[in-house]
């Protein structure tokens, strides 16, 4: 029985911390290794959990016995170029500073906190700007209308007489549509009014520039039957 006991306990502790125990850890660690990349800062992986993948695997490494962990401190091949730290990487492969993890990990890390303080600082900018183009498109008609095309502010946006694109049209409120529909109205009805005025004024005022067709006085007459007596005086003048 004590034998049994006894061989029990071996098998258990190769099995934990045997040769089998030191392979299963170190293909469990480096394939979590090689399928990890840090290419940006995303709501899902960041920088941190990059950094505590290296670090968890450095501990199970130095755990086993197995090559004291080493190899793992330098862990920039995981960085992607999508990352944007091409220039930090550089710079620390110069620089003897960045040779150990601890200090290339700080390094990185500020890098990658400046990044997010100016990317958080363009998005401000964008905003601000987007804001104050709304604004100013809300305060007064937009250049691509004429000064003299009907317009008004139906809430809080310009709208405008005249013809929308179907989508477009869709995209404004009922309150907008029904003040575009109803200044086409009121222009066709002004339209309508102007041409009715003006014929009506045609009609009492001809135009004054006709010419009266009147017989010429200064022709000379002869009555049916006189010719030849008109003839006969011409001649005997002569």
């Amino acid at each position: 029985m004590p034998n049994l006991t006894c061989q029990a306990w071996k098998s258990l502790t190769q099995f934990y911390e045997g040769e089998d125990f030191i392979e299963r850890t170190r293909e469990t660690v480096f394939a979590r290794l090689t399928s990890t990349f840090y290419k940006g800062e995303t709501s899902k992986f960041d920088f941190e959990k990059y950094i505590n993948v290296h670090k968890t695997a450095h501990r199970m490494l130095q755990d086993c016995n197995f090559n004291e962990g080493s190899g793992l401190d330098d862990f920039k091949s995981g960085i992607r170029p999508e990352a944007c730290l091409e220039v930090a990487l550089t710079t620390s492969r110069s620089n003897p500073t960045y040779r150990g993890f601890d200090h290339l990990v700080a390094f990185l890390s500020a890098e990658v906190d400046q990044k997010k303080i100016r990317g958080q600082q363009v998005v401000s900018s964008t905003n601000r700007r987007v804001s104050s183009a709304r604004t100013s498109q809300s305060a007064k008609p937009t250049p691509n209308h004429e000064e003299s095309t009907e317009s008004c502010v139906v809430e809080g946006k310009w709208v405008y007489r005249k013809s929308y694109p179907k989508k477009e049209f869709r995209s404004l409120t009922k309150a907008q549509r029904e003040a575009v529909i109803r200044m086409h109205k009121e222009h066709r009805s002004s339209l309508q009014e102007r041409k009715v005025s003006a014929v009506q004024e045609v009609s009492h005022h001809p135009p004054s520039d006709t010419p009266d067709v009147q017989p010429s006085s200064n022709k000379r007459k002869a009555d049916a039957g006189s010719v030849g007596s008109f003839i006969h005086n011409r001649r005997s003048r002569k």
